[in-house]
């Protein structure tokens, strides 16, 4: 969030390496305030009411730019009044950010510790400690992907925008000190690093990958640089805009319709961040008497919202997040209100009697670095809580129901399905090294993405009692579809197409098909999906017309996790959840079943074998959700991806499919 200027700021100009330059002092603008009120309340409606409001993301954007503005006129009047130092600039970033950080980070911390499960809140952990350090865009970055859980369910998600402006702030105060001796040095330093961080931010858009290029900070400092050259303008060349006095209204205008028509699916940052970022710009920049900013950015509304934004960003998602996960993802439209002004009253509770106080206490050296104790031992208390998995071995959970804890269950995934070589996590890597086709006869082919890969140890298990080679080629996020890209993988169709070909070669005994098949990514439930099959179905008759097709139907999904569900029971009965539980129920359930029916005339027309993964897992209405009592005995380790044991146990059921011996 932007640092706010003081109010009184010393209006005179002292003898400086840029004293050449005319130079108009920053002084207080409660316009400025406004424009936060405008940029938290679109980040907060965005969250808290997404259809409304499905642009309001670019309120983090706007927040970018007036940091940047701000931060960097500020570093300017302290060069040009001879007081610039690198200690005072990073004390008074502490005194300006630690205060509400530390109070949201240990209570976010505390409440996890009393509702979350061991799993989660060992997640809590973690995210506090990469938020103490401000690199939760790298934590983030490095969690995004197939088996990631929702962003609703990540409490202090919201931090990645703070870590990007501190480690932008790492270097800026150097740089600006560095080039400020020539106005050609500033225009010339903005120019080019600016440039190359938008082309940076550009490329990676345009290459799909929107983990990458929403949590890259290379490709993020643009903005903020931006913000910077607009707070070189308004310094340098203040009566050059003075006559703008009606471009407010179309820089406002550029925000709210940002809010408006943008949504998830727009290509961001890249060049659409453009459009909000020049409208913040163009706010700052114009006249802050006119009756555009006298009638709407600075009433005294608009200030007061924009003087607690900071930590009314820092309130509001965490409060929504605990909500989202204990009311299982269904957050009435009155609760979300009720949360929202409870965001409201702990901002202003914490403006009032944390943030303030400790801000500008005249103390130095104290409250700086108690603050920093502060942030660094809830930083170590953080990556403690992930280090012992949330301690899961101090809770009853981990000796009456073990098979609900199981902290290693993603790595062992991980290894069980040969991540990395056959089964293709990395993006760039669309080929499939030669090992992952086995020699022996028959060949059975396992085809499709991440749920296929988890069909591979129970694979493994049988070739124990039978003969037979295993070729698996998986590729997460694509299903064995032709014609179809991935928008968050792009060689999918390149991945799907080589396969095809290969088959002539490989001449596969069995073919075994399996994805999620429901996905938001995926062909969507109905004809569009069963066309693609089909078509698939009939390209494999064609090169491999001997083969046995398979194509295994959509598994069974718990929400938010089998393991989750399973800690649930524990916690209402007090006793060990059964092996058999009610069959999950909800919008996703009632997409497999239609699914399924829609499936399974396609897959037999075309002469394949359907099987559904509900037939193999349950008993009417009950569900099969572990095989022992043990922590790796569960059948799907996280929302729908089979586990070793639920791996084993449905291949070992489905094996007469596979006509080998």
């Amino acid at each position: 969030m932007a640092l706010h200027c003081d109010k009184n700021v010393d209006t005179g100009v002292a003898s400086t390496s840029i004293a050449a330059l005319p130079y108009e002092p920053l002084q207080y603008r409660p316009d400025i305030d406004g424009l936060r009120a405008v940029a938290v309340l679109a980040v907060l409606l965005f969250h808290a009411f997404p259809d409304i409001l499905p642009g309001g993301f670019v309120g983090v954007d706007v927040f970018f730019v007036i940091s940047g503005f701000l931060i960097s006129r500020t570093i300017w009047d302290d060069i040009q009044r001879n007081k610039f130092t690198i200690r005072r600039f990073y004390e008074r970033r502490v005194r300006r950010l630690f205060p509400a950080l530390v109070l949201v980070l240990l209570s976010t911390w505390l409440i996890g510790l009393a509702i979350l499960p061991w799993d989660e809140f060992s997640r809590i952990g973690k995210h506090v400690f990469a938020s103490s350090i401000f690199g939760m865009n790298f934590f983030l970055w490095n969690e995004g992907g197939y088996f990631d859980i929702a962003s609703e369910r990540k409490p202090l998600l919201h931090l990645w925008s703070l870590s990007i402006e501190e480690q932008f702030y790492l270097l800026w105060p150097v740089i600006l000190i560095l080039v400020s001796g020539k106005r050609a040095r500033i225009v010339y330093t903005l120019a080019l690093l600016g440039a190359l961080s938008f082309v940076t931010s550009v490329f990676f858009v345009g290459s799909g990958d929107r983990i990458v290029s929403f949590y890259n900070p290379l490709g993020r400092m643009w903005e903020l640089m931006l913000g910077a050259a607009f707070a070189y303008v308004s310094a340098f060349y203040p009566q050059s805009f003075s006559t703008l006095r009606f471009t407010a209204p179309l820089g406002l205008a550029l925000i709210l319709g940002s809010c408006l028509f943008f949504s998830n699916e727009t290509p961001f940052p890249g060049f659409m961040a453009l459009i909000p970022i020049v409208g913040a710009g163009v706010v700052l920049i114009s006249p802050s008497t006119s009756l555009f900013h006298k009638g709407l950015l600075r009433t005294r509304a608009m200030v007061g919202i924009g003087l607690i934004s900071y930590p009314l960003y820092l309130w509001h998602w965490p409060l929504l997040s605990f909500s989202y996960i204990k009311l299982k993802g269904e957050v009435p439209v009155m609760y979300r209100l009720v949360l929202l002004g409870l965001s409201f009253l702990f901002a202003w509770l914490t403006y009032r009697y944390v943030e303030r106080p400790l801000r500008y206490r005249a103390t130095t050296g104290t409250v700086f670095w108690a603050l920093v104790a502060a942030v660094g031992s809830l930083g170590l208390l953080g990556g403690v809580t992930f280090i012992e998995d949330g301690f899961v071995n101090l809770r009853v959970i981990a000796s009456k129901a073990p098979f609900a804890a199981n902290p290693r269950a993603l790595e062992d995934w991980f290894k069980g399905v040969r991540s990395g070589t056959c089964h293709i996590q990395d993006e760039r890597i669309f080929v499939h090294p030669p090992e992952c086709i086995e020699p022996v006869r028959p060949r059975v082919l396992l085809w499709g993405d991440s749920h296929a890969s988890a069909l591979y140890p129970g694979l493994r298990a049988l070739q124990e009692s039978r003969t037979f080679g295993v070729s698996q080629l998986t590729q997460a996020h694509c299903p064995p579809l032709l014609d179809f890209e991935s928008s968050i993988h792009r060689h999918c169709q390149q991945i799907n197409d080589r396969i095809l070909n290969s088959l002539t070669d490989l001449a596969p005994d069995v073919i075994i098909l399996h994805a999620a098949w429901i996905h938001p990514q995926y062909p969507r439930v109905g004809t569009e999906i069963t066309q693609k099959l089909a078509q698939t179905l009939r390209e494999i008759k064609r090169r491999s017309s001997t083969s046995r097709v398979i194509v295994i139907g959509p598994q069974l999904q718990w929400f938010p996790s089998l393991p989750e569900v399973l800690i649930a029971h524990f916690e209402q009965t007090g006793s060990p959840p059964p092996v058999y539980i009610q069959a999950p129920d909800g919008e996703v359930s009632l997409k497999r079943r239609q699914l399924e029916e829609q499936m399974r005339p396609v897959v037999e027309g075309e002469g394949a074998i359907y099987i559904a993964p509900r037939d193999i897992f349950c008993e009417r209405e009950r569900c099969l959700t572990r095989v022992g009592d043990r922590k790796e005995d569960l059948v799907v380790f996280d929302y729908g991806h089979l586990a070793t044991a639920g791996s084993t146990f449905f291949m070992d059921r489905i094996a007469n499919h596979l006509s080998i011996r």
